[in-house]
């Protein structure tokens, strides 16, 4: 079977989610919104608790340089409070505002009608199966990043990048 980008399973996933995230983007800004900050505003709801933020980028899918900027902004809002724990002064961790806590609550009416519509002409048993697959999809992609890594074909956050391109530079030329 020959491969094609325009049935390869990461291609349409990436597909759908982009279609959806740019929609909701459009109305997460009528809110003063992104979907990243209406992301970190929905995990830190749901957990009921400050969270760190490196738990927080794993929670929200959000690398943590871009994760940084968007909650200094959304502190400057008054969506959240950045403090330090008492026990750990080095990390720095977040929780909701009542501002905050107000515009999610607004906002996730709307994300469930977002996934009521996306999951049109699914039954609950397919959507229960469509979400433990993507689980799994997402798990073996770490497992992937991990062989990657221990290959030079992949760089850690930390890895410069001209280090990384000086190795695709080395397979480039092993290729032609």
């Amino acid at each position: 079977m020959t491969y094609r980008l325009s049935n390869s399973l990461p291609y349409l996933v990436t597909r759908a989610g982009i279609r959806a995230r740019d929609l909701f983007n459009q109305v997460a800004k009528t809110h003063g919104l992104t979907v990243q900050s209406y992301r970190v505003l929905a995990a830190l709801l749901e957990e009921g608790r400050p969270v760190r933020l490196g738990e927080l980028a794993e929670l929200t899918a959000i690398d943590l340089s871009t994760l940084s900027r968007t909650v200094a902004d959304m502190h400057r809002n008054g969506l959240l409070i950045r403090d330090r724990p008492e026990r750990d002064r080095r990390s720095l961790q977040v929780r909701l505002t009542p501002l905050g806590r107000t515009l999610v609550l607004r906002l996730t009416p709307v994300a469930a009608r977002f996934e009521e519509v996306e999951t049109t002409g699914l039954s609950q048993r397919e959507i229960t199966a469509l979400k433990a697959t993507l689980k799994q999809l997402y798990r073996n992609v770490d497992r992937l990043e991990e062989e990657l890594m221990r290959k030079g074909m992949a760089r850690t956050e930390a890895e410069p990048a001209d280090e990384m391109q000086a190795k695709l530079a080395g397979l480039h030329d092993t290729t032609t």
